[in-house]
């Protein structure tokens, strides 16, 4: 009798090791291909939108889950910051002397215009209460991306926002 349940007790350690074993495997091969993935969507990524950038590789940093209200915060700090870096131009206080900076005022000043909607809208999705704050919609990858450009070796550390069809949102800017 004693000698059953030390068996019984030795088998169902075995069961939840070998349970474990597998689930862990199971995570660790998910994850493998997650990060494969999202290193390609980067790599189309950069190799499309940086002219003469190869990318000879991605280390991933960190990935992170967004819903569209984190999402939404993201965009509108990245588009506070590009309407800071705006209003620090000089042109938009000067009087232009000539149609040049004339131009060039005008199209800061519309940018500046077109930025500020872009952070009403932002502010719409933080501030609507039915907004879904369960469901993920994008990734975050924090990468460092091994690569040349005109055979000069570069190396940035870049936060992409991927999607679930493994396509990097762009922020417009204009």
């Amino acid at each position: 009798m004693l000698s059953l349940q030390i068996i019984y007790k030795v088998m169902r350690k075995s069961v939840f090791i070998i349970f474990a074993v597998l689930f862990f495997y199971a995570c660790g091969d998910r994850q493998a291909v997650l990060n494969k993935k999202l290193k390609q969507a980067i790599t189309r990524y950069m190799e499309t939108s940086v002219a003469g950038f190869k990318v000879d590789s991605i280390q991933i940093l960190g990935i992170d889950s967004l819903n569209i209200v984190q999402y939404a915060y993201f965009n509108k700090v990245v588009y506070q910051n590009h309407e800071e870096a705006l209003q620090q131009n000089y042109l938009l206080y000067i009087t232009p002397i000539n149609e040049q900076e004339w131009d060039e005022q005008e199209r800061i000043q519309l940018q500046l215009d077109k930025i500020k909607m872009k952070i009403t809208h932002c502010d719409s999705i933080l501030l609507d209460p039915h907004a879904d704050t369960l469901h993920f919609q994008y990734f975050f990858v924090a990468a460092k991306l091994f690569g040349k450009k005109k055979n000069a070796p570069q190396v940035h550390e870049i936060g992409f926002p991927i999607d679930k069809q493994f396509k990097v949102m762009e922020l417009d800017m204009e």
